[in-house]
């Protein structure tokens, strides 16, 4: 996933969890994006007001 350069790096600086969360953050980010994700069309807001800060749809 990574190219060989970057997994060279990495693997020598984070541990081996850390490396694996990194790997399967990368790999959401990509199967998100090759579905047409956009964080800023999300159907979820939080709302601070009078709905106790719980999940409202938008409309």
């Amino acid at each position: 996933m990574l190219p060989q350069s970057y997994q060279t790096i990495f693997r020598k600086h984070l541990s081996e969890q850390q490396y694996l969360t990194l790997e399967i953050l990368l790999l959401l980010i990509q199967i998100l994006k090759n579905q047409g994700f956009n964080p800023h069309s999300a159907p979820l807001t939080v709302t601070n007001g009078d709905y106790g800060g719980k999940l409202m749809k938008k409309e």
